[in-house]
């Protein structure tokens, strides 16, 4: 039921934490009725929480290839299917064998199945499907006491060596690209990984700067690079006014033609008062933001 109260979300917002445009969500409103906001007296469109995480759903949806007046009308549970969410217990099972392969520190094992996985399904499915719930329930075991720091720590490294690894492998253009950094403060390179692996699957070429470093040092080899985005990972964990201070530090740094892209569990809270940065909520946004920007991917 949507709720006029919790209507807070601007449609610039929506479009910024979806990566739709703002003509698309007009138009699907026209054309479908939904998402159908409440009106301001001013005119302008407001959205709820609900309806934001709805159209998340949606635009991932599209990502898969699904078409637009299908994911728009779907019911929850089609949109739960075209989307490949599953219930807890489903998900657990799911990646029951690679959770086992942690459990024994089983590198082989964890590997052979990571890369199998990876291979078949792409890195969008396979970082929906496999490594985030992986990484999920590993982190759910350990909180639990089931499992230890150890084997978080193992999944983590065997996983990084191999998103480094299949990044390495991309067949990249001569095109200026996208270098991937890490902010002073943050502890967590996993997802800083699986976005430079999400931008070599555009053919574009890839840099990635994995320790933390300061928002003038990024600044200064994304200008040596000739790069023209600049993507920042910030995890849950990094949330806080430093964290702000030191991206805002870094637009501040960056030549005006270099976009600002930050992504991770804790973008959205650290960056949401800040001007002049796309905030992008997981892999397939940033798909969907590279595909416009600079797509050169292989024709298959």
């Amino acid at each position: 039921m949507f709720d006029p109260s919790n209507a807070s979300h601007s449609i610039g917002t929506v479009s910024r934490a979806t990566g739709l445009t703002a003509d698309t969500i007009r138009v699907w409103e026209r054309r479908y009725g939904r998402p159908k906001p409440i009106r301001l007296a001013s005119g302008h469109r407001r959205y709820s929480d609900a309806q934001l995480r709805w159209m998340q759903r949606v635009a991932r949806a599209l990502s898969l290839g699904v078409r637009a007046g299908v994911a728009v009308l779907a019911s929850e549970a089609e949109l739960d299917r075209l989307v490949g969410d599953a219930a807890p217990g489903e998900v657990e099972a799911e990646v029951a064998p690679l959770v086992e392969a942690v459990a024994a520190r089983d590198r082989d094992g964890l590997e052979r199945q990571l890369h199998h996985a990876y291979h078949a399904e792409g890195a969008l499915r396979f970082f929906d499907r496999h490594l985030a719930p992986l990484l999920r329930v590993v982190g759910d075991r350990w909180a639990s006491g089931d499992l230890d720091v150890r084997h978080e720590q193992f999944a983590s490294e065997v996983s990084c060596a191999l998103l480094r690894d299949w990044r390495l492998a991309a067949r990249t253009t001569t095109e200026a690209g996208v270098l991937c950094a890490l902010l002073e403060g943050e502890r967590h390179a996993i997802g800083l990984h699986m976005a430079a692996l999400t931008v070599s699957t555009h053919a574009v070429p890839t840099w990635v700067l994995a320790a933390p470093t300061g928002p003038d040092a990024i600044a200064e080899r994304a200008a040596t690079l000739g790069c023209t985005a600049v993507a920042v990972s910030v995890s849950s964990s990094s949330t806080g006014p430093t964290t702000t201070a030191r991206l805002d530090a870094l637009r501040a740094a960056l030549r005006d033609d270099i976009a600002l892209l930050v992504g991770g569990a804790g973008a959205r809270r650290v960056a949401c008062d800040l001007a002049d940065l796309e905030v992008l909520d997981d892999c397939a946004a940033l798909d969907r933001w590279l595909g416009r920007r600079h797509d050169r991917r292989p024709k298959r």
